[in-house]
């Protein structure tokens, strides 16, 4: 979990971090070129990821594959869109349902 203080959400690079980067779970919304990369570094990185895109051939190992945007959403403290813009706004209408007041959306 983030720290509650900060405030802020801060993501580390090196290895010393105030938190555990393993305790967090990130949603990524989109599997094509630039999602995958995404969702595949971050599972590098020691972070939980869970995942959606339409297409089912796109995948990711070590990440939760979830049936739809709001699955993939819930309970994670970032919810990232990785999608064309043709498809942003149906992807953030899908996820609203799983969000709370301290979920990052970007």
């Amino acid at each position: 979990m983030l720290p509650a203080s900060s405030g802020r959400v801060t993501f580390c690079v090196e290895a010393t971090c105030s938190y555990a980067v393993s305790s967090l779970t990130v949603a990524v919304l989109g599997l094509g070129e630039a999602g995958s990369r995404l969702a595949a570094d971050l599972v590098a990185a020691g972070v939980a990821v869970q995942a959606f895109d339409p297409d089912h051939g796109r995948g990711v190992p070590a990440i939760a594959r979830m049936p739809d945007a709001a699955s993939a959403a819930a309970g994670c403290a970032a919810v990232l869109s990785v999608n064309a813009a043709r498809a942003a706004l149906e992807a953030a209408e899908a996820a609203l349902p799983a969000l709370n007041e301290a979920t990052l959306y970007a």
